[in-house]
C-alpha cells in the first residue's frame, strides 16, 4: 500500500491501519480527517441522514497528540490511532450527552458527580488524611449509604499518636 492510496474505510480493518501508521503511509490525523469528511458527506449534506448530533472539534488536535505519541513510543495498546465514535448516551468530559436528540445538544458532562469526603485518620506524620469517595451522577443516594456505611466502621481510622489516651 503506498501513500497515494487512500485506506477503504469500510474495508480496513485495524491491523491494517497499524501496518499503515508503521509504514509511515498513514497517520492518526490522515485518518480522522477522512472519516470527518465521510460524515460531512453522508451526514451533513448528501443524504443528511443526521446519525452524528456533534463532532469533536478537537479531534484533529487529539489526533496530532497521537500521532505525536506515535512518533515518541510507538503504539500505546491496541486501539492506538484507531478513531471512535461514541453513542451519545455517554458522557464524556467536553462533548454534549444529547441521548439522541437536538433538544440536548448544549447539555454537557463537566464532571457534576456527587462525592463524599470522609476523616481516613491520620499520617505517620500526625497530618489528616482522608478520602474522597466518588459516584455516578444523580447517584447522591447511594453515596450518603456509602458515607454512612464508612464512619460506621471505625476500625480504618486511628486518633494522631499525640493524643492523650
Amino acid at each position: 500500500m503506498s501513500a497515494a492510496v487512500a485506506l477503504k474505510l469500510l474495508e480496513t480493518t485495524i491491523d491494517e491501519i497499524h501496518h499503515a501508521y508503521k509504514a509511515g503511509q498513514h497517520t492518526t490525523r490522515q485518518l480522522v480527517q477522512m472519516y470527518v469528511d465521510r460524515i460531512e458527506v453522508y451526514d451533513k449534506t448528501g443524504p443528511t441522514i443526521d446519525a452524528i448530533i456533534t463532532l469533536n472539534a478537537k479531534a484533529l488536535e487529539e489526533a496530532d497528540r497521537v500521532d505525536a505519541a506515535f512518533k515518541a513510543s510507538g503504539f500505546v495498546g491496541p486501539l492506538h490511532g484507531i478513531p471512535v465514535v461514541v453513542k451519545d448516551q455517554a458522557d464524556v468530559v467536553g462533548m454534549p450527552t444529547t441521548l439522541g436528540s437536538v433538544l440536548f445538544k448544549h447539555y454537557y458532562f463537566l464532571v457534576f458527580v456527587p462525592s463524599v469526603v470522609m476523616p481516613a485518620g491520620f499520617t505517620r506524620d500526625n497530618l489528616p488524611a482522608g478520602i474522597t469517595f466518588l459516584g455516578r451522577p444523580y447517584d447522591d443516594g447511594n453515596m450518603i449509604k456509602l458515607a454512612y456505611a464508612y464512619q460506621q466502621a471505625p476500625h480504618h481510622r486511628r486518633p494522631p499518636a499525640s493524643t492523650q489516651a
